[in-house]
């Protein structure tokens, strides 16, 4: 086999792909998201070869060639060629997740934990209704909102931890991204300490913290888990309006779900 590295042209992209018959099924959202990537200078070489088979047949590569097409620009990828006919190029082991990929370039894992990253998808399916998130998206996004991410972090770690009441499991990134959004639009750390405290352990401090106590009956009778995938993002604005209550003393009778006010993601400003 020989390897190159080659600058891709749009015309390029064209002629390689009259050679696809091998690939798997075309994912037209999976070539947009690259192509908006290799338009803003964010595609890097990866590793991940394109393989041009001794017949010259594509093996692998189309979405990324269509991703080129679609941007309209230049890009430069890897190439294997002559990889035996025979040869099936799948991805078979397992693939490196985004944390994994941050961890290997030496960021903190305290601001790029999977629970941290899942958030941040969620906001982006939010704001931007991306489906798929690149990962410099991703990175940008941290490094423009260290300090409340590791607030954020801090958070998550404290409720993990805690031995008292009964703890209930909330790994959702929809209660941390609620969170998040609090905390930057001025809501103190130590409040959303307390309110988080007491939706994990279900043990207020007075009768005017109810609003906590609510969101997490909604939690353990299965209102996040709604049908058609939704859950998560149907699920923030009820975390938004519990913490608005519990911020303001409001004594919450009533469920939060079906809750479509939004508060603290108003008031969010995001960096550009």
């Amino acid at each position: 086999m020989e390897y190159k590295e080659i600058l891709v042209t749009p015309s390029m992209a064209r002629s390689l792909l009259e050679k696809n018959n091998t690939n798997r099924r075309f994912e037209p959202k999976r070539a947009t998201s690259y192509a908006k990537a290799m338009k803003e200078g964010e595609w890097e070489l990866n590793g991940e070869d394109i393989a041009i088979s001794q017949s010259g047949y594509l093996k692998n590569g189309q979405h990324r060639l269509n991703a080129v097409i679609i941007a309209n620009v230049p890009v430069k990828m890897g190439f294997k060629f002559n990889v035996p006919d025979d040869v099936a190029i799948y991805d078979r082991g397992r693939t490196r997740s985004t944390s994994d990929i941050f961890m290997m370039k030496g960021m903190d894992s305290d601001i790029s934990s999977a629970i941290i990253i899942s958030m941040i998808r969620l906001h982006y399916t939010y704001s931007k209704s991306l489906v798929i998130v690149q990962d410099y998206e991703i990175e940008n996004f941290i490094k423009r909102h260290e300090d409340s991410l590791r607030a954020i972090s801090r958070l998550y770690k404290n409720k993990q931890s805690s031995k008292r009441g009964t703890r209930i499991s909330c790994k959702n990134s929809a209660i941390l991204l609620g969170v998040f959004y609090a905390l930057e639009a001025g809501v103190p750390e130590h409040t959303l300490d307390d309110f988080l405290r007491i939706v994990y352990t279900g043990i207020p401090d007075s009768t005017k913290q109810s609003a906590a106590i609510v969101l997490r009956n909604d939690i353990i009778a299965g209102s996040f888990k709604m049908p058609g995938g939704q859950s998560k993002k149907l699920a923030v604005p009820m975390v938004e309006k519990a913490i608005n209550d519990f911020v303001n003393n409001y004594q919450r009778k009533k469920s939060y779900k079906g809750t479509t006010e939004r508060i603290y993601f108003n008031l969010f400003k995001e960096e550009k």
